[in-house]
């Protein structure tokens, strides 16, 4: 069988795209590849996902409008796909952004930049949004949380924020589109290539299986430019990540009850922020308070990564006493009357793209490149696969917003 359209990679983006192809286009065949969650860390495997997890911050706050409009445009779709597959997504609990406004913070001129932004965006959107200016105004509303200062830079966004459960968003994805008549092959892909006329893609699977397509979307985040999936090596820096999850007693659950989703430029002298997510009962009947930090190559703590190897070692990791120690010490600030009952780290490895923004487009004229999470794609994953499958299906560039936003490059420089 030849499929019209095979996608290449099963995490939130590319599992997006078959959920659109199959609700926006039936009449297609399609396929999508990519392994399933493991059940526990697999030193056997050197695939893996970042969206294993309950907790992602969904958030129209965001210094770039055109993060604010994916953002938007995917919580809108939450509904409809929570009907569709009886599973639970998104969480409105809010967003709110503070940091010190000391003059002689080096935060405060790029925390100003982020409210601003927030504030114009909320009002031409209608969205219910307000600004914390003060310790005092901080501790009225979320007396669990401590500022560095009196004077406060901030804004709480009631709407349109929260969290989703990424893991959710995946399953989901896949059951509807599944259920609607897309293929789902858990298996790596190892090469993407074109058939000796040229008519096809061939996309060769660690079975030694092979899957044809007439047009491919490969969306593979940290491992795209591994194996051989593309002609050209993407310009993309891979970064170690780590997050702490502690866990919460009743006590503590009860007096964080309303805890929005965060992100906090505070409680250090450098441009580096913290970010976490309200209390989530997680599937070992634990609740979790998680929080994790700068996602940024130049961060102090970041580790990158150049091959296969070294991702797998980071995904199948145990502990980095350097970074939970830092995460620890931001905890006890900004949650000074927490007392976790235990404490979890996780690791991931972000693709970070040379221009900060996700690669959308196409590599070759039936090849659509959807990748570059930025460590922020969860909020805009629904939408980004739309674009995704509306462009390959149209063969071109199919959105309101312009491809420039998207632009990929490449290492070889030639973009």
């Amino acid at each position: 069988m030849v499929y019209d359209i095979v996608i290449v990679g099963a995490g939130s983006i590319g599992s997006s795209a078959a959920y659109h192809l199959s609700q926006e286009h039936p009449d297609l065949t399609v396929a999508l590849i990519g392994p399933g969650e493991p059940a526990i860390k697999d030193y056997s495997r050197d695939t893996f996902g970042c969206h294993y997890d309950e907790g992602r911050i969904t958030r129209v706050s965001s210094p770039f409008h055109v993060e604010q409009v994916l953002a938007l445009r995917s919580t809108e779709q939450y509904g409809k796909l929570e009907k569709l597959s009886d599973m639970k997504i998104y969480s409105e609990v809010g967003f709110l952004l503070y940091g010190d406004d000391n003059p002689s913070s080096l935060l405060q001129e790029r925390v100003q930049s982020f409210v601003s932004s927030t504030d114009d965006f909320c009002k031409a959107n209608k969205i219910q949004s307000h600004k914390v200016t003060t310790r005092t105004e901080l501790k009225d509303r979320f007396p669990y949380l401590e500022s560095p200062s009196e004077a406060v830079t901030g804004r709480f966004v009631l709407e349109k924020s929260g969290y989703i459960s990424i893991r959710n968003l995946v399953r989901a994805t896949q059951h509807v589109a599944k259920a609607s008549g897309v293929d789902r092959i858990e298996e790596v892909a190892t090469r993407v290539s074109r058939n000796v006329s040229g008519t096809q893609y061939e996309v060769l699977l660690e079975s030694g299986e092979t899957v044809e397509g007439k047009k491919v979307i490969l969306s593979c985040g940290s491992f795209s430019n591994f194996k051989d999936l593309l002609p050209r090596k993407l310009d993309i820096k891979l970064c170690s990540h780590t997050v702490m999850k502690f866990e919460l007693s009743e006590e503590d659950i009860k007096m964080l009850e309303g805890c929005p989703s965060y992100v906090v430029y505070a409680f250090s002298d450098d441009d580096y922020y913290i970010y976490g997510l309200p209390p989530i009962l997680y599937p070992n009947g634990k609740t979790y308070l998680k929080i994790g930090h700068t996602v940024n190559p130049s961060f102090q703590l970041t580790k990158v990564f150049t091959d296969q190897t070294q991702v797998q070692d980071w995904y199948c990791k145990t502990t980095d006493d350097t970074v939970i120690s830092f995460l620890k010490s931001r905890f006890r600030k900004i949650f000074p009357g927490v007392k976790p009952l235990s404490e979890e780290s996780d690791f991931c490895v972000m693709a970070m793209t040379k221009s900060g923004r996700q690669y959308l487009g196409f590599c070759e004229p039936d090849l659509f490149i959807a990748t570059g999470g930025n460590g922020k794609s969860a909020k805009m994953a629904l939408e980004l696969g739309k674009i995704a499958a509306r462009c390959t299906v149209k063969g071109e560039w199919d959105y309101d917003l312009p491809s420039d936003s998207f632009k990929i490059h490449y290492v070889d420089n030639n973009n």
